[in-house]
């Protein structure tokens, strides 16, 4: 008798154990989010595929669990029931793997590559002049909707509590027929207004996000500034903003904007430094240290007198370019000549003396 119920429980232990093949093949948990999913299919398919010298059965297996994965009521079967629950529930969908790698090399545009997107989430990115000479890491963090985790975008607390419209028939819409005339009558279709077009009703709804399909989450985004970025680019970090069950994320789209620098003034890829010197040092030479966005310190001494508003330019120590790293602007420095706002006798003989 004590081993009949040892046995039964470990029975019920086993069958209690989620199975994670499917994830596992595509090497995500099983938390993993709808872009999560995609990246790895994306990135192992391409690994595996035959064309590539790849694993034709092993480049079948993900595909076929990417399209089980993908699919939200699939999912939730799998979730629950497994490959077993799959089967009994009509079998698993009988797309080519090959046809439907094409949709991620090209083969067709992409859902919300443009209008199958939700809306962008554009933000500024507010870098110091130091972090564009440099280059910089940001993290910034971003609060959004995510698909729940639990119902993964179903609204419903489990497969049993989606129902079809009673309404509509699943359709998601109702036709209507109006009669004008004794042999004439129009035919008009209208949006369900039991399911709004979804073609399903919840019975019970999810515990987790109330029903509403999608909980505010919370996530952290590497912002790379390269070196010579200029002031108004865009950093896109696509199909991170708000997430939905009907279509894929839009973009967030960082717009870097300059803190005012207190020395130094941007144009394009030149720097431009204003310098203030003493009528002496204009008429006699001087030597200035100007510690460059860097830390280096650039020296700069002039013998020649200094015309106020001449401007020195410095070739090579302005900021780098953008897209060619080892090409960079010029440094031009300003000057402005601090005259005295009087002398005295003395001052003014001396001045004579020289013969200027």
């Amino acid at each position: 008798m004590i081993g009949s119920i040892i046995f039964f429980a470990l029975m019920c232990e086993a069958l209690s154990v989620r199975e994670t093949k499917f994830y596992d093949l595509l090497g995500v948990p099983t938390t993993a989010t709808p872009r999560q999913l995609k990246k790895a299919y994306k990135d192992l398919a391409l690994k595996h595929h035959p064309d590539q010298g790849g694993d034709e059965n092993k480049f079948v297996e993900i595909s076929n669990a990417y399209q089980v994965l993908s699919d939200t009521d699939q999912r939730r079967t799998y979730d629950r029931s497994g490959e077993e629950g799959l089967k009994k529930k009509k079998g698993q969908s009988g797309h080519n793997p090959f046809d439907f790698f094409r949709q991620f090399t090209g083969g067709r545009q992409q859902p919300g590559d443009q209008d199958g997107r939700g809306a962008d989430i554009e933000m500024e990115l507010q870098a110091t002049l130091e972090h564009l000479y440099n280059g910089h890491i940001l993290e910034v963090h971003v609060r959004n909707q995510m698909i729940c985790t639990k119902c993964f975008g179903s609204g419903a607390k489990s497969d049993a509590h989606v129902h079809q419209c009673h309404r509509c028939g699943g359709s998601g819409v109702i036709m209507q027929e109006t009669r004008l005339a004794p042999n004439f009558v129009t035919r008009s279709q209208t949006t369900c207004d039991v399911c709004h077009g979804k073609g399903t009703i919840v019975k019970v709804k999810c515990p987790h996000c109330g029903g509403k399909k999608l909980i505010t989450g919370d996530k952290t985004l590497t912002v790379d500034i390269e070196r010579g970025m200029p002031d108004g680019e865009e950093i896109v970090f696509e199909h991170e903003a708000d997430e939905s069950p009907d279509h894929d994320a839009g973009h967030i789209i960082f717009r870097i904007v300059t803190f005012q620098h207190e020395r130094f003034e941007r144009r394009n890829d030149d720097l431009h430094f204003y310098a203030v010197v003493s009528l002496k040092q204009a008429l006699v030479g001087f030597t200035m240290t100007i510690q460059q966005l860097d830390g280096r310190d650039i020296i700069l001494k002039r013998d020649e007198i200094t015309k106020p508003d001449e401007i020195v330019k410095i070739k090579g120590e302005g900021m780098p370019h953008h897209d060619y790293a080892s090409s960079t602007g010029d440094l031009f420095v300003h000057f402005k000549v601090d005259f005295p706002k009087s002398l005295t006798s003395s001052q003014k003989q001396q001045v004579e003396q020289l013969g200027i």
